[in-house]
């Protein structure tokens, strides 16, 4: 195992953290409730970190474990049917600590305070002039424009109309 695979092993995932920060604030809520899957896709999506669900799950109790998060299991008794009284696994609540906010607050802060400090080149600090098109000059210079809408404002332009 290289130093940088140990190393990965052993450092708490802030990727993790904060994609369960970012579902939580996505739906303005303490808590969230992804399903292992989901997460698994989410990493992979957003952060190209592709792990098995075994490594998910020894991420997410080291997270518990350092006080980042607090996981509550959720699950009901099947009330009817053929296997009366047995249990129905649903997807684990995770919320974020106090502590596990402000982790990710000393994050963003040191981020932007880096991105404050770097230096950026002289030509890219030129702010060039936005051209303000409404549908009423985009279709003004245009032959065979489509009659108007209803209200009379020109129709939402198509791809082909460009």
């Amino acid at each position: 195992m290289t130093a940088v695979a140990f190393d990965r092993l052993r450092r708490p995932p802030a990727e993790l953290l904060q994609t369960l920060a970012g579902l939580c604030g996505h739906y303005g809520k303490p808590y969230t409730f992804p399903s292992q899957q989901k997460l698994l896709e989410l990493l992979t999506e957003r952060y190209r970190v592709t792990i098995s669900r075994r490594t998910l799950n020894r991420w997410l109790y080291r997270l518990e474990h350092l006080g980042l998060i607090n996981r509550q299991r959720r699950h009901v008794r099947e009330r009817s049917g053929r296997h009366r009284g047995r249990l129905i696994l649903r997807s684990t609540l995770y919320f974020l600590t106090g502590f596990g906010r402000r982790i990710l607050r000393k994050t963003v802060d040191n981020l932007s305070k880096f991105l404050r400090d770097i230096a950026v080149p002289h030509s890219a600090q030129h702010v060039y002039p936005v051209r303000l098109f409404t549908p009423k000059t985009l279709t003004a210079g245009r032959q065979n424009a489509p009659p108007a809408g209803r209200n009379g404002n020109a129709p939402p332009l198509q791809e082909r109309d460009l």
